[in-house]
């Protein structure tokens, strides 16, 4: 299921209902292998995060962390890798990182995701309750990746690399040198890390409704509600300022998801080539953002949104 070979299938056959049922068939498989091998139970610190960073929250985060780390299914040897607060840069700690991408089915998960991400963008012409059913396997497998990657954090923290293959990380720019905070920035950037590794595979104006459907959907998990909207506001389809839009409204004006959406907006309006449309309309939901956190409007309105001043937009670099 190599992902060049699924994407060269589907792009000269688009009806491939037998494909994708084999996808299905092997992200449900990995998926189950993943999460039954690591005993990771699903983690999300983010409730904790607010717009701003708060210490002491964000310390009862760690601490949860710590526990269901303890309480998984890794070896001895490893957890106590992980857990270990004295940084040594003696210590392979990468090879901790391999044995879990290359043993427990993770560095498998990232390429079916990726081959069922091609395949799904190609299938135009496939059962459509199939499609739907591989779409949301494909944001479990996505949901599970970051699941990885936040229990690996300390790892990564202490070594500033890791991984095998595709699937390696590096810190890059400002990461603290203290431990805890390294960790704690490292969670904030998951979310968008996993757009911009996935988001050529999966993306077509033709399966924006999925990523609609999700953002619209309250009761959507929220990681995979946020990495949808994150990648519409990163892709900008038709209408994607109206999901945007709505987005803004249904989350909390100090939540960590309205500050990392807001900072991929800014990301976007300062190095994205935007056509005069999409830069109005990113420049409006920077400051749909920012009123919101200030003044707690739940749906700010053209009023508000004006009253957001054009300094607080970071310049445009292209």
């Amino acid at each position: 299921l190599i992902p060049e070979i699924m994407e060269f299938y589907s792009g000269s056959n688009p009806k491939c209902n037998e494909a994708i049922d084999l996808l299905n068939e092997e992200l449900e498989r990995l998926l189950h292998s993943v999460q039954d091998g690591l005993g990771f139970k699903p983690f999300n610190p983010y409730p904790n995060f607010k717009w701003n960073l708060n210490e002491h929250i964000l310390g009862k985060s760690k601490d949860e962390l710590d526990s269901e780390i303890k309480a998984s299914r890794l070896p001895t040897h490893i957890k106590d890798d992980i857990l270990d607060k004295n940084y040594d840069q003696t210590r392979p700690f990468n090879q901790s990182i391999q044995l879990v991408m290359e043993e427990y089915d993770v560095l498998n998960l990232m390429f079916i995701v990726k081959s069922a991400s091609r395949v799904l963008r190609n299938s135009t012409l496939a059962n459509e309750d199939k499609k739907v059913c591989l779409f949301h396997n494909i944001l479990l497998g996505m949901r599970e990746i970051a699941n990885v990657i936040m229990y690996l954090s300390p790892l990564l923290a202490k070594n500033g690399y890791g991984g095998i293959g595709g699937a390696n990380f590096h810190l890059t720019g400002d990461f603290p040198s203290d431990l805890e905070k390294c960790v704690h920035v490292i969670w904030r950037v998951i979310p968008f890390n996993l757009i911009m590794w996935f988001r050529n595979d999966i993306f077509s104006d033709r399966l924006s409704y999925m990523f609609r459907d999700t953002i619209m959907n309250s009761s959507s998990e929220p990681i995979t509600r946020h990495i949808a909207a994150l990648l519409i506001a990163d892709t900008r389809p038709q209408e994607w300022d109206k999901y945007i839009r709505h987005y803004i409204s249904e989350i909390d004006k100090n939540s960590y998801y309205l500050g990392d959406l807001n900072a991929t907006l800014k990301h976007n309006y300062s190095i994205a080539t935007l056509d005069p449309a999409d830069e109005s309309k990113t420049r409006t939901l920077i400051k749909s953002c920012i009123a919101k956190h200030k003044l707690g409007v739940k749906n700010p309105g053209k009023d508000t949104i004006n009253k957001v001043k054009d300094d607080t937009l970071p310049p445009r670099l292209v």
